[in-house]
């Protein structure tokens, strides 16, 4: 019982750090985000032709940034998860063997 425990502790924090990347993913949050950046060029912008016009720009150009580094921690993330996949399955198996069996290998 230990051992499972042991054994899929870093399945877990991978797999909670996954479930953070998708609420970031979630379209409110998203909107939000652009919301909040581009009301702030707006306030602080002094030609509000400008500033319309440059809001929404900025707006895009947060979103489309805040998705790409949510994206590239999500596939950094993605990476230690394969690696301990298939380290669980191939390497766990040869470590739990018992060197010495007293079984024939020939038929």
């Amino acid at each position: 019982m230990m051992t499972e425990t042991a054994n899929d502790l870093p399945t877990a924090i991978i797999n909670t750090w996954l479930s953070c990347i998708e609420k970031l993913l979630n379209f409110k949050v998203l909107y939000s985000f652009s919301f909040i950046g581009a009301f702030a060029y707006l306030l602080f912008s002094s030609d509000w032709v400008a500033a319309l016009i440059g809001a929404p720009v900025l707006a895009a150009l947060l979103t489309l940034s805040f998705s790409l580094i949510v994206f590239v921690v999500g596939i950094m993330m993605l990476i230690p998860l394969g690696v301990w996949l298939l380290a669980r399955s191939i390497l766990l198996p040869l470590l739990l063997a018992s060197p010495t069996t007293h079984q024939s290998r020939l038929p």
